[in-house]
């Protein structure tokens, strides 16, 4: 039997696109901010704090890694 391949269409908000190229913009003058933060996740679910040697800095891990 042949599989159908659906078409999915993505709906993507306003505020959204305005985050992503206000994000992409500082990227390209060398600010860097994170585009994902642990305030934009859900507070369901598995997060950890670990320090990471190479950037020297502790990070939240937002799933098992």
């Amino acid at each position: 039997m042949k599989q159908i391949k659906r078409k999915v269409e993505l709906k993507t908000e306003l505020k959204t696109v305005k985050k992503l190229n206000a994000w992409k913009r500082d990227i390209a003058t060398g600010t860097y901010r994170s585009y994902l933060t642990v305030r934009d996740v859900n507070k369901v679910g598995r997060r950890h704090w670990m320090y990471c040697e190479k950037q020297h800095r502790q990070v939240h891990l937002l799933s098992d890694c």
